[in-house]
């Protein structure tokens, strides 16, 4: 990601966090288990944590290593067990699909790009860190 990417996502997150947050929690589990109805269940015990957890992401943009090292440790301790590497893919289009519907005619493909690397960027190191033991 380059900075003018990592300006846009951050511009575009304080937009949203206007927003009532449990509606944007709700609306990405929505779209995530229409994908995967396995995790309607993921859904109810953690809807309420996303917007912090992205928060908190988009925050410390800025420091890649930093923000990567403690999504590892979160992801070691709390993902492994519940989820799956497939997940992720449907994982980022939910977050997309959610960024779109809140952002409305805000959401262009500049920003669609900056998201969609910001994902790929983070959850590839987060797989690879997690997961590298079981697709060895």
């Amino acid at each position: 990601m380059n900075s003018k990417q990592i300006e846009l996502v951050k511009q575009s997150w304080y937009t949203l966090s206007t927003l009532d947050p449990c509606l944007l929690d709700q609306l990405f589990f929505h779209h995530l288990s229409e994908k995967i109805p396995a995790l309607k269940t993921y859904r109810q015990i953690h809807s309420n944590n996303l917007t912090n957890i992205i928060t908190v992401i988009i925050n410390r943009l800025d420091e890649t290593g930093n923000v990567v090292g403690r999504l590892i440790n979160f992801s070691k301790r709390k993902l492994k067990a519940s989820v799956q590497p497939g997940y992720f893919l449907f994982a980022g289009n939910a977050l997309l699909c959610t960024l779109s519907n809140g952002l409305k005619e805000s959401w262009t493909e500049e920003l669609r790009e900056a998201w969609a690397g910001c994902y790929t960027c983070l959850s590839n190191a987060v797989m690879e860190a997690t997961y590298a033991s079981d697709l060895a």
